[in-house]
């Protein structure tokens, strides 16, 4: 009687008898037909394979570089071109012509081809291509106007990182008469211009920047801007008023 381990040999032709066998099963017979059949995909593994797809292909039905292109146009429109509709219709309402309050003492017209971009209790700024011009609501400056532009230039002129050539300031009067100075300053780039608006103790303070090729374009529209300034009907008298004797 047999106790024993099976003998080495026994072990391994079972073992050339195993591998043979399976390797038949896979493969079939030499010269005769496969063990296997293929097997129709069900429509879970079909569902499965269709979650796999690239997206280019699960869209449109076929794999090619058309289809690509149709989803980078997708895309294109949601990322950049429906931001940018919105934003030009929120601007719509306060563009070209619109008369604007610029803080509780004063407003102006907006010039042709300029919009608000922004507008809260520290400034307003409006926009047109590459140019910027920020509006600070007015407050008391006992300055002259010629003073505040001059201070209001002097940081451009300390900037060390271009090369600046500042004007001297000029001063005018706005369409409704109240006394206005304005000073320019250029680099080999850059342009920016400062106005300065003074009514019955209250001032105003406009900065333009700007390309140097946008400049020529851009600076006549931006005085007309600042030439509709017309502060409120008696803000002055009010203001003294509050501040008391």
């Amino acid at each position: 009687m047999s106790t024993g381990a099976r003998p080495a040999a026994d072990a391994g032709a079972s073992g050339d008898g195993g591998r043979r066998e399976r390797r038949e099963r896979a493969l079939g017979a030499r010269g005769g037909a496969p063990t296997w059949q293929p097997v129709a995909p069900t429509t879970e593994t079909l569902e499965v394979l269709r979650r796999r797809l690239p997206l280019s292909i699960r869209l449109i039905g076929r794999s090619s570089v058309p289809g690509a292109l149709l989803v980078l146009a997708v895309a294109a429109v949601f990322i950049g071109i429906v931001p940018l509709a919105a934003k030009l219709q929120l601007n719509a309402s306060q563009a070209t012509g619109d008369v604007i309050q610029v803080g509780n003492a004063f407003e102006l017209t907006v010039a042709n081809d300029w919009s608000v971009e922004s507008q809260d209790g520290r400034a307003t700024v409006l926009a047109s291509g590459s140019s910027r011009l920020v509006i600070v609501p007015a407050y008391e400056d006992s300055r002259s106007v010629t003073q505040v532009v001059a201070a209001e230039i002097s940081s451009v002129d300390a900037d060390g990182t271009g090369s600046w050539v500042v004007g001297e300031p000029t001063t005018f009067e706005t369409d409704l008469g109240d006394q206005g100075a304005t000073v320019s300053a250029s680099s080999e780039t850059s342009a920016t211009q400062v106005w300065a608006v003074s009514r019955d103790g209250l001032t105003t303070v406009a900065v333009l920047s700007t390309t140097i090729e946008s400049w020529t374009s851009a600076q006549p529209l931006v005085q007309d801007m600042i030439d509709s300034i017309e502060f409120s009907a008696g803000q002055g008298a009010t203001r003294e008023a509050e501040a008391g004797p």
